[in-house]
């Protein structure tokens, strides 16, 4: 009988353990605006390139699955992302903003055209903004940049 115990012990240990760890693991890595380029590559690794960009000393680092920073006097200023999930529509990112004063900014497209002009979405307190067609309910892009 005491060994029936034992195993339900060790059984309950068990999936307590495993709850936790799920529970506390592949969270999202903290933000590196206002880093260093030398922390950059420290928690991401080496960029596939670096494009430069016709700012005074900045660069835009790429990364794997569309990953991009960019960096000004070697300090990240910004960063770019795909959508993950539930983060693709702007119906999410309008309730993640709820309790934020947001701003709807015109993008500069590179071919502008007179439908569908990106627009961008943004949270200033939250340092955090999503790009969007005018009239979709799509996300194409989150924008990370210094909080206000």
């Amino acid at each position: 009988m005491p060994i029936s115990i034992l195993e339900h012990c060790m059984k309950f240990y068990l999936l307590i353990t495993m709850v936790l760890v799920i529970s506390c693991g592949d969270k999202n890595p903290t933000s590196v605006i206002g880093a260093h380029g030398n922390n950059l590559i420290e928690t991401h690794g080496d960029p596939i390139r670096i494009d430069p960009l016709p700012l005074t000393n900045s660069s835009m680092f790429i990364y794997p699955g569309n990953r991009k920073f960019q960096l000004q006097n070697n300090t990240v200023t910004n960063s770019y992302r795909d959508p993950q999930g539930d983060e693709t529509t702007v119906l999410f990112w309008k309730h993640k903003f709820k309790k934020c004063q947001t701003e709807l900014v015109r993008v500069m497209a590179e071919k502008p055209s007179h439908r569908n002009l990106p627009v961008e979405l943004r949270c200033p307190d939250q340092g955090i903004g999503v790009i969007f067609s005018e009239g979709s309910d799509l996300v194409s892009r989150v924008v990370e940049f210094e909080k206000e």
